[in-house]
This record gives structure tokens, C-alpha cells and sequence, in this order.
């Protein structure tokens, strides 16, 4: 399998995710949507009923990872050559995955995404980066991908140590993907998108954990901490 998209759900967001799934199974690639038994976070079990609108993805029950779980279990478990994560709250249009292969066809040993930050300066504080995206130009060298837009991986480019990173910060898959890569000087690139991407409204308050990594972030020090370690 060479490409595949994968992206995770909750039980709370499931009943509401079909405009997404649309999009991306208009993408001509399989889907792998990954839904967690227990959300601990919030003290939910699913009950393992799986909408009608989900009959042709790959549906599998995972642990829960938090936001990492769109990409996590698709690393660990499906052989590929990329993987392109996407969110449950997000409309993706026409060309959304193709641009992301054709860049990674051509640019191999890096990260491509359609929406990251930029630090400034010395200053290591989330809130404080600047928010790229780029509809015509160049390419763009970014810190931080932004996991919302859509990236795509090749799981040669990432380690198991991911997983143990993971662990020490569970509620920012962004911080925590972009400070593997980081370490590990593979770059990480804002490329131009002509796809429509927008938010679905109705499904990105629910359950949500931005609040939660917004009030984490403005604290700065943990940033400084993941940028730096080895």
C-alpha cells in the first residue's frame, strides 16, 4: 500500500463526522478512521456501533492517544509508504492529498503540511509563533506543523521514540511530532494548497482539547523544554 489517509474520532464527534468523510474518500485513497475503546479523558466507552457512512473506510478500534491517534496506530500497524493524517473537523476539497504526494514524490526527506508556525526569534512560547499558510509561492520552512490542514508522513522519517515522547506530553501531537522531527533535523514545510480546507463548525467544540493545549502553551516553559531535550 503506498499512501493511505488516517485520521481519529470520539464517540461524542461520531455521529456528526460524515462531511469529512466524504471529503476524504473523494481523495481516491483508503481511509483508516481510528476510534478509541475508552476515551479516559473524558470517561467515555464506545459502544463499537459504526455508522453507515463509514462503510468503506477501514474502521479500527486503538488505544486512546489523544490527537496523536490519527497517527500513531497507523504507524505502528499499517505497512505504507505514506500516510497523510487529517482531523474529524475539517472539510478537505479537491487536491487536498495529491498536492501532499506530489510534493513528497519530489522532496522526500521532509515533513509536508499545509499550515504550520514559525517562531519568533528565540522565543519558544506556541502562541507567540506566527501562523503560515501559503496559497501561491514557495515552500516555507516551519517549527511547528499544523496537523489540522493535513501533513504527510513517511514512516521512515519518524521513530518509536516517538511513542515514549508522546508520553511526557499527551495533549499537543503538533508540539510533540514537530520536536521529533526537529531533533532529528528533518524539515518540516508549509506548501501551497489550492485545495478548499475550512473547519466544521459544528464539530470542533465538542470534546475538544484546544482550551486545554491553548492554556498549556501560554505557559511557554514546556515549548522550551521539548525544543531543547535530546
Amino acid at each position: 500500500m503506498k499512501t493511505i489517509i488516517s485520521l481519529t474520532t470520539i464517540p461524542g464527534r461520531l455521529p456528526y463526522i460524515e462531511p469529512c468523510i466524504n471529503g476524504l474518500l473523494a481523495q481516491g485513497l483508503p481511509v483508516y478512521v481510528w476510534i478509541p475503546k475508552e476515551v479516559t479523558r473524558l470517561g467515555v466507552t464506545w459502544d463499537g456501533q459504526v455508522p453507515d457512512f463509514l462503510a468503506d473506510c477501514c474502521v479500527e478500534v486503538t488505544a486512546d492517544y489523544g490527537p496523536i491517534t490519527k497517527l500513531l496506530p497507523a504507524l505502528l500497524n499499517i505497512e505504507t509508504e505514506m500516510i497523510i493524517t487529517a482531523d474529524d473537523d475539517v472539510l478537505y476539497g479537491e487536491h487536498w492529498a495529491e498536492d501532499l504526494i506530489d510534493y513528497s514524490e519530489h522532496h522526500s526527506g521532509c515533513v509536508p503540511c499545509y499550515r504550520g508556525r514559525v517562531f519568533r526569534g528565540d522565543n519558544r512560547n506556541y502562541n507567540s509563533a506566527a501562523t503560515i499558510s501559503v496559497r501561491e509561492g514557495p515552500a516555507v520552512s516551519v517549527s511547528i506543523l499544523s496537523g489540522n490542514w493535513g501533513a504527510l508522513y513517511r514512516p521512515g522519517l519518524l521513530r518509536i521514540s516517538l511513542l515514549k515522547e508522546w508520553e511526557q506530553w499527551p495533549m499537543n501531537d503538533d508540539i510533540v511530532i514537530s520536536a521529533h522531527l526537529h531533533r532529528r533535523e528533518i524539515e518540516r514545510v508549509v506548501i501551497p494548497h489550492r485545495s478548499k480546507i475550512s473547519s466544521i463548525t459544528a464539530i470542533d467544540s465538542i470534546d475538544s482539547l484546544w482550551s486545554k493545549n491553548v492554556y498549556l502553551n501560554d505557559k511557554g516553559l514546556d515549548v522550551v523544554g521539548w525544543w531543547e531535550q535530546e
